[in-house]
């Protein structure tokens, strides 16, 4: 969680320093991801004008993106109402810079979903591995 435009325009100058000492980061396995956390349920958890610097500095910089539905109706501007809409946000992130978006708890009639994207073919298999199998111990040790 970052509240203040200063914070995430320090954190956003820390990564570009990085990034200049080592290009390989911006390549896997050197993963930047970015869980935006800016609301859930339409109701922003900080102050709007961080919407606007997530969307234009923070999204372009992330290899990963994991933004809930809230957020990722934030940051694409779409609404966001079933698969088809879910899918679209991610294709609009993509753009944006990300190769792995996954949106979590989507809302859709009632139904939780988890939607999750690879610009790329290679490693799609394995993201949803991972993501199955950490829901499956989870679900295995009866914690929420």
């Amino acid at each position: 969680y970052i509240g203040s435009v200063s914070f995430l325009n320090t954190v956003l100058k820390v990564v570009a320093k990085l990034r200049s000492i080592n290009p390989e980061l911006t390549y896997e396995p050197f993963l930047s991801v970015c869980d935006p956390v800016l609301g859930d349920e339409g109701k922003l958890y900080v102050p709007q004008e961080l919407v606007s610097v997530y969307r234009e500095k923070v999204v372009p910089v992330a290899s990963m993106l994991t933004p809930n539905q809230f957020e990722a109706e934030l940051l694409t501007g779409l609404r966001i109402v079933s698969e088809q809409d879910g899918r679209e946000a991610c294709n609009t992130l993509h753009s944006a810079g990300p190769s792995k978006v996954v949106i979590t708890s989507i809302n859709i009639d009632g139904n939780l979903l988890l939607l999750g994207s690879h610009q790329k073919e290679k490693g799609t298999g394995d993201l949803m591995t991972a993501l199955l199998l950490g829901w499956s111990n989870v679900i295995m040790l009866g914690k929420p």
